[in-house]
């Protein structure tokens, strides 16, 4: 437990450090409710680290393993079977960090950012039913979940910094909510349900939902094109 309250510690001290260095360096115009620099770093988050800990998920487990007995795996899993899980841990504190890191800067016009806000607030709280799941209750198939969603999120960014990629957005975004959904049907299907992996597939579902709705309401207010 003090290992992983050290780590915690560690990588938010290191994401303040972060909005320090990114406030001075990039731009603060506003933009939907956060600085510019502020997207910045959330896209530098997912690039430098999201990326490179999910694809260590994948190499840590054995070359053997069946995928379908991988999705099951959970942080206190069999070894043998499924790894350490210590780069799904080390995920699962870096995201815990970043919504810190993150909430800092909403807090700045919290009135602006209410969605946001709560959608921290929820994420914050899976991450921590993550990191306490049973074995064989899909920990890996949660945990790697939350990846492939934060690279929505990170294609949220490159939109709102760069209006005419604005379509890198609307896909990503779609693509990760799909796919997500896809690993918890998966799950639903394959283990026995309990009261933890209820919560946790009701605030997946609600926030996939909210996502995708408001990746839609972003995508018809883009002016069409006319064809003459």
């Amino acid at each position: 437990m003090w290992t992983e309250f050290s780590t915690l510690v560690g990588f938010t001290s290191f994401g303040i450090f972060m909005n320090a260095v990114f406030e001075k360096t990039f731009s603060s115009e506003m933009m939907a409710g956060s600085p510019r620099w502020a997207w910045l770093l959330s896209l530098s988050y997912a690039m430098m680290l999201y990326i490179p800990y999910m694809i260590l998920m994948v190499k840590s487990k054995p070359e053997d393993t069946p995928w379908s007995r991988v999705l099951m795996c959970s942080v206190d899993d069999d070894v043998d079977l499924c790894g350490d899980m210590l780069p799904e841990k080390t995920f699962c504190l870096i995201m815990l960090s970043y919504f810190v890191r993150d909430t800092a800067v909403l807090m700045r016009s919290p009135q602006d950012n209410v969605m946001f806000l709560v959608h921290h607030l929820a994420c914050s709280i899976g991450m921590l039913l993550m990191l306490g799941l049973p074995p064989n209750s899909g920990g890996f198939s949660y945990i790697f979940g939350t990846g492939i969603l934060e690279l929505g999120s990170a294609c949220m960014c490159v939109g709102q910094l760069w209006p005419a990629l604005s379509t890198v957005f609307y896909v990503g975004m779609t693509l990760s909510n799909t796919i997500c959904s896809w690993m918890m049907i998966n799950l639903v299907l394959t283990i026995p349900l309990t009261p933890m992996l209820i919560l946790l597939l009701s605030i997946s579902t609600i926030l996939i939902f909210l996502r995708q709705k408001e990746c839609i309401f972003e995508a018809r207010k883009q002016p069409s094109k006319k064809t003459v």
